[in-house]
């Protein structure tokens, strides 16, 4: 399965996200489903996914650059496996 990424800022995509834990024991939520399997993954805090939502599943992510930086924001969950 291939995802689009868009490099345009603000462009909203569909994203498996999972909770995982760094080397420091810090939450992050891993974004999988990249094109090039062989890229990091892009990664989200824990401030940058809905309150009410957290856990594994599907969500609607937003793209935004922030300075030389692109960085994901996730907008809602999505219904779906």
């Amino acid at each position: 399965m291939f995802f689009f990424c868009s490099r345009r800022a603000g462009s909203i995509r569909i994203k498996y996200l999972e909770p995982n834990y760094d080397r420091e024991g810090r939450l992050l939520y891993i974004m999988t489903g990249k094109p090039d399997p062989r890229a990091p993954p892009d990664f989200l805090r824990p401030e940058e996914v809905p309150e009410a939502e957290k856990g594994a599943g599907w969500y609607e992510c937003q793209r935004a650059r922030t300075g030389p930086w692109v960085k994901w924001k996730a907008l809602r969950r999505v219904e779906g496996d």
